[in-house]
């Protein structure tokens, strides 16, 4: 599963509205503007003809967080996940992306330059530590003082709060 630009562009086969079959968008290509904004807050799972001729199923889902529609392209079937639960896959899937990023940039996880295995595990496990430490320290800037904070940019937003 991937996350969809809205340049992609194929002719619409098949489309599903909440579940039900939705006839008026079939051979409609997936740029044209109805397909973003006809009742852009609910589920719509298309089967697409991309212009390279592979078929895919392209589920469009509101973001209520972006307040705006997003674009999943994948070739699970539509009897294993809902367009909603596979919206939610990938939401924890980047999750795990950020937090491995963070791993690597934030808490300097780049390249351990020993061959001690218990080196090794000890820095592993101790980046891990950090790595959850600033994690509740942004969730807790986030929440208690409303402030915006990246997991990588933790002790730069921990000493903005207390300059005048």
């Amino acid at each position: 599963m991937i996350r969809g630009k809205r340049n992609m562009d194929g002719e619409i086969i098949d489309c599903h509205l909440n579940g039900v079959k939705e006839q008026s968008f079939i051979g409609l290509r997936l740029k044209d503007r109805l397909v973003g904004s006809y009742m852009k807050m609910d589920d719509m799972t298309l089967t697409v003809r991309l212009n390279n001729g592979l078929t895919v199923r392209v589920l469009r889902v509101w973001s209520r967080s972006k307040s705006d529609i997003s674009f999943l392209i994948t070739n699970i079937k539509n009897t294993t996940f809902t367009a909603r639960e596979l919206a939610a896959i990938q939401k924890i899937r980047w999750q795990v992306e950020l937090f491995f990023k963070a791993l690597k940039s934030g808490v300097n996880l780049r390249g351990i330059k020993t061959k001690i295995v218990d080196i090794i595990y000890s820095l592993i496990y101790v980046s891990f530590i950090v790595a959850m430490l600033k994690y509740l320290i942004s969730w807790q800037l986030i929440r208690g003082f409303k402030k915006e904070a990246k997991l990588c940019k933790v002790p730069l937003s921990i000493r903005s709060l207390f300059q005048a």
